[in-house]
């Protein structure tokens, strides 16, 4: 079976024979039996089974053996049980048996450990004059390349120094061998996965500190752990660009990177912070010479740079606690005024002195010079207690209908796009520290030539020619009107309470139609956005915040208006009412506006996703705006609201669990059981294989949605009922 190349089959062949039956579902000893497995490989292996085969049968010499001896046995043992271990004691004149009740061979160490406490005051000999043998470690006789003992790091280094020279300048598959975990002091290094060559995707590899010497208040709550793991991401990130030398040969060789974080706070793959420990995923390109093995480069990657990285990011003596408790305190804040929102019957705040305009359209980073801190106009200044940064003021957007309006660069739109961004918290520094808005707020716009499966757009849509109904809605190529309606349709089944619209991005003919052409088109199944923001908030509750530039009749509409001028907001509100009196509208509001109601859910059908792609099943991310499930690349370009390439990932592989799974269901079943799990399970339940899962970040569920409505093949039907 090892030399066919089923080495992998071997050591889970004999799993159940030398771990105890309740302990073979442990993902930590299934974890140390594989590393142990794998750090041996099938060509040692194969030479310790001929060893044994090929072995002298020495009972002969157990009655010359005079010392006291402790025959010591696992009552459980299947590889080696207890008669066997019995006629070696018979053999052994003035011997002691003893049994363990529920042991195998992988609980030999701990049970020695006990007794060796137990004897002599924990001495190396016991007084029964019995040995602590290295042959009795938890991985057993079959997977012990050497003698060595768990806690002597400075032999585990010793340990990968040879592997790596015994496999110098072999073909890069030889890196291989380099699976498993070894303990380097103050941490413990895992290596889970190994690129199969220098230009292929880099290796996998976690670092795992001994302890977690933090103050326990720096992750004290969930907010605060998220908050704490970002910190440390982000210093990791410092650190591995001081440390580690870069281009070392052919390909990706000498990289070193984690996950790159965006402005924003997220829980993400990269950092795990537990009472005990701090871990690390990272990934890096080992070393090569064209495609040769470069142990010399490897060594000085992994014992000197990763090293180095671990003591200034993971270690509290080189991590600013000061900065690390001004972020975890930062985040809290933002998390805690989020929640204040509903209370305060705000949909969204932007706080005195924050930065909203970015440095170019390209990047998330805050503007430097010539940027005007944000002041609230009087009329909406509401001041709030944070838990860490006391009373703050601000503008306070109540819920309703808020029209943003302002001439050409005047800043409306920064204003709507920083709104769109306070969904998720940011980082110090930021200048939008305290711009927050609902957790569910969604971004509209049009998305000419997106495909539709199933939706109910009937509130703002009527039938269409020849009396198609619209309550179950599909195209594969949607107008621009069509595919706005669409969206807020879908906002709606997954569950908003706030919309945020830019005239910019609208169709035209969905945000209004004047008198003209009302008398001029009498069958027009499109109720304009004028006609339908007033009743989605009086029917739904769903509020909105809309920034025009040239229309306007959406001063009929408005609860208050905002005015931008060069860059400063004050409350136009008064004003407006003047403007609207003058010049009355000449269409009312409202007057083509249908039964504004939450659209009907609807059940996906899962075979109409094909994961299929030659032999293979794939579901992953391509960058931040693609999933490519199977053949089909799902384009996500317009999902504005998406901050990183990890939550496009963590899309695609809950899409892909979904499609495996073959059942149709709803799609707000699918979007909450998938982050449900992962609220109950963590990210890397969503890994597709053990140790590192990748680098992955949550998403909320309007993108979750958002991405599951956007596939093409999609076969999507209204619920009956709903």
């Amino acid at each position: 079976m090892a030399r066919d190349g089923r080495f992998d089959e071997v050591w889970r062949t004999l799993l159940p024979r030398i771990v105890h039956p309740e302990r073979v579902g442990d993902p930590e000893v299934v974890s140390a039996v594989e590393g142990m497995a794998l750090s041996v490989g099938p060509e040692a292996f194969e030479r310790q089974e001929r060893a044994i085969i090929g072995r002298p049968d020495s009972r002969g010499v157990l009655p010359g053996i005079s010392c006291p001896t402790l025959v010591l046995c696992g009552r459980d043992d299947a590889l080696t049980p207890p008669p066997l271990h019995e006629e070696l004691a018979e053999g052994i004149p003035g011997h002691v048996f003893t049994s363990s009740t529920a042991a195998g061979i992988s609980r030999r160490w701990s049970v020695l450990k006990k007794l060796r406490t137990r004897c002599a005051g924990g001495s190396k000999r016991s007084r029964l004059g019995v040995t602590e043998s290295p042959r009795a470690r938890p991985e057993g006789r079959l997977y012990s390349g050497r003698s060595r003992k768990p806690s002597d790091h400075r032999g585990e280094m010793q340990r990968l120094r040879s592997i790596l020279q015994r496999i110098d300048r072999k073909g890069y598959g030889a890196y291989k061998d380099l699976q498993g975990s070894y303990d380097l002091g103050p941490f413990t290094l895992f290596v889970d996965r190994v690129q199969r060559d220098p230009f292929a995707p880099p290796s996998l590899v976690r670092v795992r500190t001994k302890e977690n010497g933090f103050e326990g208040a720096l992750f004290g709550n969930g907010t605060r752990r998220v908050a704490f793991e970002d910190f440390l991401t982000r210093a990791v990130e410092r650190a591995l660009r001081r440390a580690v030398r870069g281009n070392r040969g052919s390909g990706g060789s000498g990289r070193m990177e984690i996950q790159r974080p965006s402005q924003v706070v997220l829980p993400r793959s990269s950092m795990v912070v537990e009472d005990g420990y701090v871990e690390a995923r990272m990934a890096v390109g080992l070393p090569a010479r064209g495609r040769s093995v470069d142990a010399r480069g490897a060594e000085a990657m992994l014992l000197e740079e990763l090293p180095r990285v671990v003591r200034e990011a993971l270690l509290p003596e080189g991590v600013d606690s000061r900065a690390a408790r001004g972020h975890v305190e930062t985040v809290e804040d933002a998390d805690d005024l989020r929640r204040q929102l509903p209370g305060l019957g705000l949909v969204a705040y932007v706080a005195n002195g924050a930065v909203l305009p970015r440095e170019s359209g390209a990047s998330d980073r805050p503007l430097g010079e010539g940027a005007v801190p944000f002041r609230s106009p009087e009329e909406y200044r509401v001041s709030v207690t944070l838990p860490n940064g006391g009373e703050v003021s601000g503008m306070g957007i109540p819920e309703g209908v808020t029209l943003v309006v302002g001439g050409g660069f005047h800043g409306k739109s920064t204003l709507l796009s920083a709104l769109s961004w306070g969904v998720y918290d940011h980082v110090p520094g930021d200048g939008r520290e305290l711009v927050v808005a609902r957790r569910d707020a969604v971004k509209i716009r049009a998305e000419d030539g997106r495909s539709v499966a199933g939706v109910d757009i009937s509130g703002m849509i009527g039938a269409l020619p020849g009396g198609r109904a619209t309550t179950s809605f599909s195209t594969p190529n949607a107008s621009g009107s069509t595919s706005q309606a669409a969206n807020i349709a879908e906002a709606l089944e997954i569950g908003t309470s706030l919309l945020l619209v830019d005239e910019d991005t609208s169709a035209t003919n969905f945000m209004i139609r004047d008198e003209r052409m009302r008398e001029l088109v009498q069958k027009e199944p499109i109720s304009p956005f004028i006609d339908l923001v007033r009743p989605l908030y009086d029917s739904l509750g769903v509020s909105t915040v809309v920034v025009v530039g040239g229309v306007g009749d959406y001063l009929d509409v408005a609860d208050r208006v905002i005015l931008m001028e060069d860059y400063l907001a004050r409350d136009a509100t008064a004003r407006a009412r003047e403007v609207r009196d003058a010049f009355p509208a000449r269409v009312p509001p409202g007057g083509s506006a249908g039964d504004v109601h939450a659209p009907r859910g609807r059940r996906v059908r899962a075979s109409s996703i094909d994961l299929r792609r030659g032999k293979r099943e794939t579901a992953r991310g391509k960058g931040m705006h693609t999933i490519e499930l199977g053949r089909e690349r799902v384009e996500l370009s317009y999902l504005e609201q998406l901050a990183e390439a990890g939550q496009t990932e963590a899309v695609a592989r809950a899409i892909g669990e979904f499609a495996a799974g073959n059942r149709s269901r709803g799609v707000a079943e699918i979007v909450r059981g998938a982050l449900d799990a992962v609220a109950e399970n963590g990210l890397d339940s969503l890994g597709s294989f053990r140790g590192h899962p990748g680098e992955l970040s949550l998403p909320r569920p309007q993108e979750v949605a958002a991405a599951i409505n956007r596939i093409r093949s999609l076969e999507a039907a209204t619920e009956k009922g709903a």
